[in-house]
């Protein structure tokens, strides 16, 4: 078969014939183990071309193949990747709502917080322009007041000539209380329980509160403990004019104190060698704990005392171990003279002494009308803790 043949479309019958009749001839030549020639090519060779070209392609089918395998691959890594894409966009969409949804959450709560403080400024402002008014009224009231009590004292003196009198009578007069029964007695005890005369002191580490148990709290009314406790832990400072004190002119002022707390804390603004007591914890206890024991007794003292304060003392080191202080015939003691007592009597067991001062708390019998924490008293106190040789209080105004 020639390449024109091969591109006729139609052929003859003759022509069929013949190709027949020359493919038997060559399968006949081929058993006779002939040579055949086909296209002018022997079949031998032309199957050697096939063969070839068949390898040829072969090995073009596997690289082909090994590339498809390859490109698959990908294909389902692009896939896997596309997956995770598109799994991580979800992700981040919806973390992107969350993060609006948030940043909406907080604009609302900024806005309302801003809305809040735009109505406190204004309410602040409101109030401010209130006060100022109401400031105002009252400056007006008191001065209409003091020009009241002004014609008043102006009054006063022209029919008195009295002025100076009445202004000291005025300051610190309401403080003075009726004369107190005599607190008592105290005494210093060493470890042996020998009676001892020396000075006393506390030696506590810096901070360190004193302990006070109140004894028999149980057994009185609130108003009783109350005020025990008013005369411990008070911090009021009174005026009173130094002429109801009889230590200096009217219209000159001393300092006293209704807390032993409140005098501490004012002694303690002084630097002394020794810590100050400032602190005071209560307690109320049947089993004597504490440094300092208040027994709040119904009993009378066969000597007619009001309270007695007894201190156990280390002698070599002049320190204070542990004080007790009885309170005699509570039940038959006013409020105020209950005060009194306990206050002289805690003065004890802090380290003082009695005073040379009939006017003063610590005076051995009560004869002033003002029995509270002196200046005097907190500068015994000072020189005391900062290593003097003396529990005694002395004033010299």
């Amino acid at each position: 078969m020639n390449q024109d043949d091969s591109n006729d479309k139609t052929y003859s019958l003759l022509d069929i014939e013949k190709k027949l009749q020359d493919a038997m001839d060559a399968i006949e030549s081929i058993k006779k183990g002939r040579s055949i020639s086909i296209g002018g090519e022997s079949a031998s060779k032309k199957y050697d071309e096939l063969k070839k070209q068949f390898d040829q392609k072969s090995a073009d089918y596997t690289k082909l193949d090994k590339q498809f395998q390859q490109l698959t691959q990908e294909v389902l890594e692009l896939r896997q990747e596309k997956m995770m894409f598109e799994k991580f966009t979800t992700l981040t969409e919806d973390e992107k709502s969350e993060m609006e949804k948030t940043r909406d959450e907080m604009k609302q709560k900024y806005e309302t917080e801003r809305q809040t403080a735009l109505e406190q400024e204004q309410e602040k402002m409101f109030m401010a322009k209130s006060l100022e008014v109401e400031t105002k009224e009252k400056e007006k009231a008191k001065t209409k007041y003091y020009k009241a009590i002004i014609i008043s004292v102006l009054t006063i003196v022209v029919v008195t000539g009295g002025y100076s009198l009445l202004f000291a009578e005025l300051v610190g007069q309401q403080y003075s209380v009726p004369t107190q029964p005599t607190p008592g007695a105290y005494t210093i005890q060493n470890l042996r329980g020998d009676t001892i005369d020396t000075y006393l002191s506390w030696r506590l580490v810096d901070g360190t509160p004193l302990v006070i148990n109140i004894l028999n709290a149980d057994k009185f009314d609130d108003d009783v403990i109350e005020t025990v406790k008013k005369t411990i832990l008070s911090d009021e400072v009174l005026e009173i004019d130094n002429s109801l004190l009889h230590k200096g002119p009217k219209g000159t002022t001393s300092s006293l104190y209704v807390g032993w707390q409140g005098a501490m804390t004012e002694a303690a603004k002084t630097e002394t060698l020794l810590y100050i007591p400032v602190n005071f914890d209560i307690i109320s206890s049947k089993t004597g704990e504490g440094d300092i024991t208040i027994e709040l007794s119904k009993n009378s003292n066969a000597d007619g005392y009001a309270g007695w304060t007894n201190s156990i003392a280390d002698a070599s080191q002049n320190q204070i171990l542990k004080s007790r202080i009885t309170i005699f015939d509570v039940d038959n003691l006013s409020l105020t003279a209950l005060e009194t007592v306990t206050r002289h009597e805690l003065g004890h067991a802090l380290g003082l002494a009695h005073s040379t001062d009939p006017e003063d708390l610590m005076y051995p019998i009560i004869e002033t009308n003002f029995p509270y924490t002196s200046e005097c008293d907190i500068d015994a106190i000072v020189l005391l803790y900062d290593g003097g040789e003396t529990s005694q209080v002395i004033c010299e105004n």
